[in-house]
């Protein structure tokens, strides 16, 4: 494999991995997005983008985090488990009588709390290599 042969250790070609990943469905999704808020009429564009844009920062933040915190095999389980806790929230949400309002204020948390893990995961793979170069200095 390609981590037993690079100078990094496998968790930063992981998070790498993963903000890539995560770049790619922003700007691929996005472009789809305003395509058919573009050609239809019906489209609502800013609930359609929480939906997933809510669900992807948190999920991949969340194994961020706890990738660098836990080990990967605690950061994999606990990010399934969000996500299957999401899916059965998302049934009650959306069959309950909830307004709508709430649902959208419910996505904005867990966008911001997706991007706050992300930025504590690039924070401490940034201290981690600091480090590294202090020692070897």
């Amino acid at each position: 494999m390609v981590e037993s042969i690079t100078p990094f250790p496998p968790a930063v070609l992981l998070l790498s991995r993963l903000m890539i990943l995560i770049a790619l469905n922003i700007v691929l999704g996005s472009i789809g997005s305003l395509y058919l808020k573009l050609t239809s009429q019906s489209f609502h564009l800013l609930p359609f983008l929480m939906h997933w844009l809510a669900l992807l920062l948190f999920i991949g933040g969340l194994l961020a985090y706890l990738m660098f915190r836990l080990g990967l095999f605690a950061g994999m389980i606990v990010s399934v488990l969000a996500w299957g806790g999401w899916i059965s929230m998302k049934e009650w949400f959306f069959t309950g009588n909830l307004s709508k309002n709430w649902v959208f204020g419910m996505e904005a948390i867990l966008m911001l709390v997706g991007s706050l893990l992300l930025i504590l995961a690039f924070r401490r793979l940034a201290l981690k290599q600091v480090e590294v170069e202090g020692k070897l200095g």
